[in-house]
């Protein structure tokens, strides 16, 4: 009867530490990020696409920008030389500071990078400077 208490408490915290990870997932992990220019995927891309996809895939990675278009569920920013652009995905906890953004803005932002058939993307970003 006791170990049986015990074991349905050890259930119970188990259960209630899973619900909190749900309910607060980890938005995004820019700590150890390295900061890099779209300049330079598209030049790895170009040489290598495996070695660019091996190298860059879900990793995440800081990058500066000016804003192209604003779209619904996406930004489209290109890089500070103008050379490329990207599709970036915020994540939700940033929608009040992108209602603030408008077309032509320069921002410092982070996220993770996936890269197929050619093309690559950034998702659960954040905005770095307010």
């Amino acid at each position: 009867m006791k170990a049986s208490l015990i074991f349905l408490g050890i259930v119970v915290i188990l259960l209630i530490l899973v619900i909190v990870a749900i309910a607060n997932p980890t938005t995004h992990d820019c700590s150890d990020a390295s900061e890099i220019t779209l300049k330079e995927v598209q030049a790895k891309m170009s040489e290598n696409h495996q070695n660019a996809e091996a190298t860059y895939n879900n990793n995440y990675y800081i990058l500066n920008g000016k804003i192209l278009h604003i779209y619904s569920k996406e930004i489209e920013i290109q890089d500070l030389d103008g050379s490329y652009s990207i599709f970036v995905k915020f994540n939700d906890e940033f929608k009040d500071k992108i209602l603030n953004l408008k077309v032509g803005d320069i921002i410092k932002y982070c996220g993770k990078l996936s890269i197929s058939s050619g093309s690559y993307k950034i998702s659960n970003a954040c905005i770095m400077n307010d």
